[in-house]
């Protein structure tokens, strides 16, 4: 685990609304042009790889700059496993902005995912082939792909080559999957076995079954009471223009 930080209980941020911080354990704004991406509050810190020296590692973002995975197609952002927080039967979330260009292939946004000792836990990413154009998150109850379960947004609801606020997310206490696309309500599937607590690294960018070809800016995660949050206050991460929980619109 990269710092010192270890949360009994979710932190919050004074600047920010209750209702949008309730459960936030980390948020990287991914806005350093090399290096560490820095969490603002759990110490959770992001380790470039497979980045090159010669392109760059930032690009233009939503908000300020956000971190560049067309920089080569193996590159990704990793931190180890937080072990005392066993996904399971738990409520959890992550959220970023995210761009994506539609290539007729898979564009990977992050997981914690690993085929070897069956150390498949969940993964995020943009399928646009065949036109497709659609968020994919899946999640492992077991490690095995015999225990993946999915949930897909509409065809067509990624656009290319534009800003878009991804959400997605394990419901422990309903029993269900979902993602969300800029605010929207979200599209869900019912799953209730839960998640396996993967010892793999947990990444954002190119992963061991994909590549990454985005850029991310201001991601998120939550955990546990507070983690899932309502429609109207994924449109208020969305509506504000931020996609950051710490800052109000």
């Amino acid at each position: 685990m990269l710092g010192s930080h270890r949360f009994d209980r979710p932190a919050t941020f004074a600047c920010g609304p209750d209702s949008l911080n309730a459960g936030l354990l980390s948020h990287w704004p991914l806005t350093e042009l090399t290096g560490i991406r820095r969490d603002l509050l759990g110490g959770y810190h992001l380790m470039p790889t497979s980045f090159t020296a010669t392109n760059a590692q930032a690009g233009a973002g939503k908000l300020i700059r956000a971190v560049d995975f067309t920089d080569t197609s193996s590159s990704y952002l990793t931190r180890p496993p937080v072990t005392f927080l066993p996904f399971g039967h738990d409520d959890w979330a992550y959220g970023a902005w995210l761009y994506s260009t539609d290539d007729g292939g898979w564009d990977a946004i992050g997981s914690q995912w690993a085929a070897t000792s069956n150390q498949r836990g969940w993964y995020i990413g943009v399928d646009w082939s065949g036109s497709n154009n659609k968020l994919e998150f899946g999640v492992t109850s077991l490690g095995t792909t015999g225990s993946l379960a999915y949930v897909t947004s509409a065809t067509g609801s990624i656009p290319s080559n534009t800003w878009t606020y991804v959400y997605w997310y394990h419901d422990g206490v309903n029993n269900l999957i979902g993602v969300s696309i800029n605010g929207a309500t979200p599209t869900t599937t019912a799953h209730s076995a839960g998640v396996h607590n993967s010892t793999f690294d947990t990444r954002l960018g190119g992963v061991t079954y994909g590549n990454a070809k985005c850029l991310l800016e201001a991601a998120s995660f939550w955990y546990g009471s507070g983690s899932i949050k309502s429609t109207a206050e994924l449109a208020a991460l969305y509506g504000g223009g931020y996609g950051n929980p710490m800052v109000r619109g």
